[in-house]
């Protein structure tokens, strides 16, 4: 048998058989010859040849009335694209499970007078989701990353076809020439990525019991949302001796939780953590609830050792933060760990949060009385935990990106104080902005924003507003530039480091502040900070 060596037909065509699609409605065309190839010379499938286009998805609409399954269509670039869209609507309409697989031009011959070219992507509109497989060579540098990106998509676009009562999916696989090249003889392993939805599966449930060293993540949540599941979390978690891997922003403060694993990650770049130390950290699975977060170190981490990785979502979307997810759960977290937690784990081996918490034990956090970005961000909190301990006071913490949240990780937070950031894109705007939203819609609690000077000069006119709320305090780190851009490998060999790239300065929040209404403090001694409300304090760091 010979097959396609193009790489994103050999996934597509290899998941199809995973996902037991059997009937192929194929026509006739140059530039889907090669998925025609592929499809006819792989065992299973039976193909149907059709034509004419705009009969073929009807033709495919009789198959999968007669036969309940799902059936695949395939045609050639250009306007035969086009032709499919009355069965397209007509199928979406009936909820019928039609995959269409559409060759195409490189997309940058797409609107150059080339032949046979029009935009395919998106072209049936809301009747059917499109996903743009690129090519790319698995000898290309760029190989093992878009092998895993189209992995992931049409493993999204295979799940779709029978998700919410059925839908066709539009599948648009790029192809640059040369095009027939059939020396390939075997397809590609290929990770099938199953969802779970309402009701975990008799194979799902095997999995999470055969798991020796399994793994929580809680990625970012609002405080409300975390305590929903906290308590079973924290039981299934105590149960099995399963570390909960936990940043600030997750907002959770049940069992097991390990803040700090970022710090531990840390000691394998300077050799204070061995290899057989790390490996003896990995799990086999990992169970993964939540948003983002913002550790670089356990994703890259993660994605070395490729551990089965479950993602719990209520979304119909798959996420692969990890490149290696099995499972999208599709399920509340509260419905997902009471489930969980009805399962007994056979296997778990006891001592596997213990060994994980043994390294954060040895981890060091005293705060100095030099005037630096740790030691201010760690006597703030101090100042909060201490404050929510005895009952005073509620607090929410704002929290800037870059430098900032990353700095915020190294300190501890007490059980309650809620942990907000914009890591949806992580960008610089809005922090200053998010944390006058907080403290206007929370006149009963205060909120103390921390942030760097980059990002509070480009969101200043947050504080230009008639009604700035009182119970707001925010310190400015000040270091004057973006200190993040002295941490990145390499780029200390250009000159414009500081004056550019890290737009270095000698500005002091002092006039803004006091223009706006605001009390100013200058933060010279790191034993006076305290806060009430009102008042921007900016610590001039080093």
């Amino acid at each position: 048998m010979s097959r396609s060596v193009k790489d994103n037909i050999c996934v597509l065509v290899a998941l199809m058989r995973r996902w037991n699609i059997n009937h192929v409605v194929v026509c006739p065309g140059s530039r889907n010859a090669p998925i025609v190839h592929t499809i006819a010379e792989t065992d299973g499938f039976i193909c149907h040849p059709v034509t004419d286009e705009r009969s073929a998805t009807f033709v495919a609409i009789g198959i999968a009335d007669a036969t309940g399954e799902c059936v695949a269509v395939c045609c050639t670039s250009g306007s035969a694209v086009l032709n499919l869209a009355p069965g397209v609507a007509e199928a979406f309409y009936r909820n019928i499970p039609l995959l269409l697989i559409t060759a195409d031009r490189p997309k940058e011959w797409i609107g150059q007078m080339d032949g046979q070219t029009l935009r395919q992507s998106d072209v049936f509109g809301e009747h059917a989701k499109t996903f743009d497989i690129v090519d790319y060579s698995l000898t290309d540098a760029t190989g093992l990353q878009s092998h895993w990106a189209a992995e992931r998509d049409i493993n999204e676009a295979l799940s779709i076809l029978t998700s919410d009562g059925g839908s066709p999916v539009h599948v648009n696989i790029q192809l640059n020439e040369p095009l027939f090249d059939f020396s390939d003889d075997a397809l590609p392993a290929v990770r099938k990525i199953d969802w779970e939805r309402c009701v975990l599966s008799d194979d799902a449930k095997a999995e999470w019991q055969s798991a020796k060293r399994p793994m929580f993540i809680i990625g970012q949540m609002h405080l409300a949302e975390s305590s929903r599941f906290a308590d079973i979390l924290s039981s299934v978690a105590s149960r099995y001796d399963i570390p909960v891997l936990a940043e600030h922003l997750s907002n959770y403060y049940g069992f097991n939780k390990i803040g700090r694993f970022d710090d531990i990650l840390a000691w394998t770049e300077n050799g204070e953590l061995s290899d057989d130390a790390l490996s003896s950290l990995e799990p086999d699975l990992v169970i993964y609830v939540g948003g983002h977060i913002v550790s670089k170190r356990v994703k890259k981490w993660l994605r070395k050792v490729r551990p089965v990785l479950w993602h719990v979502t209520e979304k119909n979307r798959v996420v692969d933060l990890m490149m290696s997810v099995r499972r999208m759960v599709k399920m509340t977290p509260s419905d997902f760990f009471s489930q969980l937690a009805a399962i007994d784990n056979t296997s778990s081996k006891t001592g596997f949060f213990k060994m994980w918490n043994g390294y954060v034990s040895r981890i060091g956090d005293s705060c100095g009385e030099m005037l630096s970005a740790f030691n201010v961000t760690h006597k703030a909190f101090d100042y909060i935990n201490d404050e929510v301990v005895s009952g005073r006071r509620r607090w929410i913490v704002a929290l800037a990106n870059s430098s900032t949240v990353r700095t915020a990780q190294r300190c501890d937070v007490a059980s309650g104080v809620e942990v907000v950031c914009n890591r949806g894109v992580n960008g610089i705007e809005g922090s200053l902005s998010e944390a006058v939203g907080c403290a206007l819609a929370s006149p009963d609690k205060n909120v103390l924003c921390i942030i760097g000077d980059l990002s509070f000069f480009y969101d200043m006119n947050a504080l230009w507003n008639v009604n700035l709320p009182q119970n707001l305090t925010v310190i400015v780190v000040n270091n004057g530039c973006g200190s993040i851009f002295g941490t990145l490998k390499g780029l200390e060999k250009s000159k414009w480091q500081w004056p550019y790239v890290a737009a270095k300065h000698s500005t002091s929040v002092r006039g803004w502040a006091e223009a706006v209404g605001c009390r100013y403090v200058e933060l010279t001694n790191i034993a006076d900070l305290a806060f009430n409300g009102g008042e921007i304090i900016e610590a001039f760091v080093k």
